[in-house]
């Protein structure tokens, strides 16, 4: 037994047309009407018209049924938690969205600085009244004695005027050779610099010529 196979044709829009009907013609494809979508009656900062869609009437947003004549953005009778571009809803995104930011350490030794901050100033304090320990005598009668450590007394004075005002402005003063004035030295034009070249190159031409 042989079998035909069928060769079919599809249209566009899903009539099958077998072999030996080609003559046969489809009804035209019926068109839908689509529902016009509004657009948004509201108008931006600049007075021109919005130009987004409105909302499809009906929808209910955070139990709010709107008419469909504005966008989300502009609709008068939604919250403003729920309308787009809200003070209200860009505190909420800024607050809850986005990474944490993570404290610097230098937040933290300030922070932590301030909360002891007695004691920091204690160990200054404490140091103006350093002493270091000498040796009185010699033999059975010597003995230690603390006398005052000048240098440790000076450095934690230093230190706290530097705290407490700031360091004192350093003041540099140039001069030239034995205290005199400094020495301006001017740079020659491109024409002596390469007579100067060429001299120095003609000596060492006539340098090699004599060792030779």
């Amino acid at each position: 037994m042989t079998v035909q196979t069928r060769l079919l044709s599809r249209p566009a829009w899903g009539y099958v047309i077998a072999p030996g009907r080609e003559d046969f013609i489809p009804p035209e494809r019926p068109t839908v009407a689509k529902p016009k979508r509004a657009k948004c009656a509201g108008t931006k900062k600049n007075g021109d018209p919005c130009g987004a869609w409105a909302l499809k009437p009906g929808t209910v947003i955070e139990g709010v049924e709107v008419f469909g004549d504005h966008c989300r953005a502009h609709d008068p009778d939604l919250p403003d938690s729920a309308r787009f571009g809200s003070k209200e809803q860009a505190t909420d995104a800024g607050n809850q969205g986005g990474r944490p930011r993570q404290p610097r350490v230098v937040d933290i030794l300030r922070e932590k600085a301030e909360e002891h901050a007695n004691l920091i100033t204690a160990a200054y304090f404490d140091a103006l009244d350093a002493t270091r320990p000498i040796m009185v005598g010699s033999g059975e009668n010597a003995f230690v004695e603390e006398i005052p450590d000048h240098l440790i007394r000076l450095k934690a004075a230093e230190a706290l005027n530097d705290r407490a005002y700031g360091k004192p402005k350093q003041i540099s003063e140039i001069t030239g050779p034995e205290g005199g004035p400094i020495e301006h030295v001017g740079i020659p034009d491109e024409d002596e610099f390469h007579q100067a070249a060429a001299g120095i190159l003609a000596e060492a031409e006539a340098i090699k010529n004599n060792a030779a």
